[in-house]
């Protein structure tokens, strides 16, 4: 992504890292490969609204996964 600052174009050669893990939010457990499709990254997590469980982001590969981190 180029940055125009003053007049002048700063290229980006690599994106930037997060720090910490995103939090994105579902209505039951996520599907993988559907919710968030090229939004989600690995160690983001996805947090059932409807019974509390916790999932992360663990496999960006041809098969995407959200592992169930934590179950309330």
């Amino acid at each position: 992504m180029a940055v125009i600052e003053g007049g002048t174009v700063i290229e980006q050669t690599t994106p930037m890292e997060t720090t910490s893990p995103r939090i994105f939010r579902t209505v039951g457990a996520p599907v993988a490969g559907t919710d968030y499709d090229g939004i989600i990254q690995v160690g983001d997590l996805c947090i059932n609204t409807t019974n509390g469980n916790v999932y992360e982001y663990t496999e960006p590969g041809a098969v995407p996964t959200l592992t169930r981190i934590d179950t309330v």
